[in-house]
């Protein structure tokens, strides 16, 4: 499974508790703040500054929560496996898949539609199915059940 695009990933977490994708969101944003850009030049002084300098992004063109996306994007990750099984994605008891989309707005100010592409490998051919999934706000969101369906309507043709 992987996505196509580079200010949003994917991932499998706990989705028993929809307070984690709320907490992981709150995580991404400390690990890379988008003041970084904002506290450059608020700098007080030449320690600051400095320091600071280390931490500003040059890629600023399409806003300021973009570049912080871009590395968030890249710390979380774009693709990943599930193992199936007759037909049927095989994710832990607690498991859910997540879109995790690290923007205010999309890209260009184009809203939060993501594709997310689904290879399914058989013995004799590898099918593709991209599902388009629209992440309601800035943050991780349960896609679970589209994916799941775009799945198994695959599945159920290569048997």
């Amino acid at each position: 499974m992987s996505i196509r695009h580079t200010s949003a990933s994917l991932t499998i977490n706990e989705n028993a508790d929809p307070t984690v994708r709320t907490d992981m969101e709150g995580a991404f944003n400390r690990i890379v703040p988008e003041t970084w850009n904002q506290e450059f030049f608020e700098a007080t002084t030449h320690i600051e500054l400095l320091l600071l300098l280390l931490l500003v992004f040059q890629h600023t063109f399409e806003g300021p929560d973009d570049m912080p996306a871009h590395v968030k994007s890249t710390l979380v990750g774009a693709s990943f496996s599930v193992p199936v099984n007759r037909g049927s994605l095989q994710l832990g008891t607690w498991q859910g898949i997540y879109l995790c989309e690290h923007r205010d707005v999309g890209g260009f100010g184009v809203g939060h539609e993501r594709d997310v592409t689904l290879t399914l490998p058989t013995a004799e051919i590898s099918v593709q199915k991209q599902v388009t999934v629209t992440a309601p706000s800035r943050g991780c969101h349960d896609i679970t059940a589209e994916v799941l369906k775009a799945a198994s309507g695959e599945v159920s043709k290569l048997k």
